[in-house]
């Protein structure tokens, strides 16, 4: 490691590496997205990236893996994800602390292209979310689904982005089995 590297220990429940020349986002470049979903499940407590992505998310940085974590027993219902993203060369990573409660089969798989996303679309019961799906941007844009929409019970929410914004991060609730309530948190880039 460089001697202009700094390894910070667990804070926010993740570890990262970052260079001092690393440019982060600004708190006044972080904009909060509408959030959908419920708020009625049992043991809810709130989750948001807001300071972890403001002190340790360079901008340059794009989404490189996605870990999830469904549950088998449960038409595998979504109960909780995580997006690591990195520079260039994948020689530095940082992950975003996980959305939703422990719990579930978990899995892990690289981001088909390196993009930031155009398009989320989230299916949700009343009683939790049970997929999102994403549609990235530029050539190969493709769709990744993390876990199983009911297409004959869910709602879907379909949000698109503008090509200024980058989705960098969630804010919402999560309860005892699965993640209630979902926002988005996007970096404008008109302002970094």
């Amino acid at each position: 490691m460089r001697a202009a590297d700094k390894v910070l220990g667990i804070l926010l429940g993740f570890c990262v590496t970052v260079r001092a020349a690393d440019i982060m986002t600004p708190a006044e470049c972080i904009i909060r997205g509408k959030a959908y979903g419920s708020n009625k499940l049992s043991g809810s407590k709130s989750f948001s990236h807001d300071q972890a992505v403001e002190a340790f998310l360079p901008i340059h940085y794009t989404p490189f893996e996605y870990a999830l974590c469904l549950d088998l027993k449960n038409n595998n219902k979504l109960v909780s994800f995580a997006i690591k993203y990195a520079d260039a060369a994948v020689s530095s990573t940082f992950a975003l602390p996980r959305v939703g409660p422990n719990g579930g089969t978990c899995a892990t798989t690289k981001a088909a292209n390196r993009d930031f996303p155009a398009a989320y679309t989230v299916f949700q019961d009343g009683q939790g979310l049970d997929a999102i799906q994403i549609l990235s941007r530029g050539e190969g844009a493709s769709i990744f689904t993390l876990g199983k929409p009911n297409k004959t019970r869910d709602e879907s929410s379909v949000f698109q982005f503008d090509d200024k914004m980058d989705l960098i991060g969630f804010y919402g609730i999560q309860g005892d089995t699965a993640i209630g309530t979902l926002g988005f948190l996007f970096r404008n880039n008109t302002c970094v």
